[in-house]
């Protein structure tokens, strides 16, 4: 009896290792910020690949849906979750006006396989709404600083708050955290478009 119960518990740690290095060796993928040059009319975004919380695969600004799309980038682990609370002002300003879409991409440094496994991993515990689950996006950048450098951003000490038109120029950029004083300043922006 005593021997049955061993071998079943070596069985399921065996089990459980094997699932374990399965989902390791599925960690999302580091990318490479695609950096257009920059046009004189406008700064661009550049291109951001990653997944969002559901696994889908995901290019931005190309995936971008909205005549204006508001975009919070984080890009440390702790930010993202403070970026989640402008979700809300987004909604309003979207749902206000259908032409424009919202958007959480977080431009993380490149990061060990079983990180980037768990950082992807809380942030799906976190995020349990399916509208939002599809407009959140989880890039491991290898070049973080050139896609800082390419849209004029001096560190990553702020998450930064973008507007992009369908030209992919950055019409609108702010920095740092959810602020009642902060979504003012963006819809006092909008008032005079």
């Amino acid at each position: 009896m005593r021997k049955r119960l061993i071998l079943s518990l070596l069985l399921a740690s065996i089990a459980l290792g094997a699932l374990l290095a399965r989902q390791l060796l599925q960690a999302p993928a580091a990318t490479t910020a695609a950096i257009a040059p920059t046009q004189a009319a406008c700064r661009t975004l550049p291109t951001l690949q990653g997944s969002d919380l559901d696994g889908v695969a995901r290019t931005y600004p190309d995936d971008f849906t909205g005549a204006l799309n508001f975009v919070v980038i984080p890009f440390t682990r702790e930010q993202q979750e403070r970026a989640l609370a402008w979700v809300a002002p987004f909604q309003a300003l979207t749902r206000d006006n259908r032409a424009w879409a919202y958007y959480n991409l977080a431009a993380l440094p490149d990061l060990s396989a079983p990180i980037r496994l768990l950082v992807v991993g809380g942030m799906s515990l976190a995020v349990s709404a399916p509208d939002v689950r599809a407009v959140t996006v989880v890039a491991f950048l290898e070049n973080q600083a050139d896609f800082l450098s390419a849209l004029d951003i001096a560190d990553t000490s702020e998450m930064v708050v973008l507007v992009v038109d369908t030209a992919r120029c950055v019409v609108y950029q702010a920095s740092g955290d959810y602020t009642p004083e902060g979504e003012q300043a963006l819809r006092a922006w909008l008032a005079t478009r």
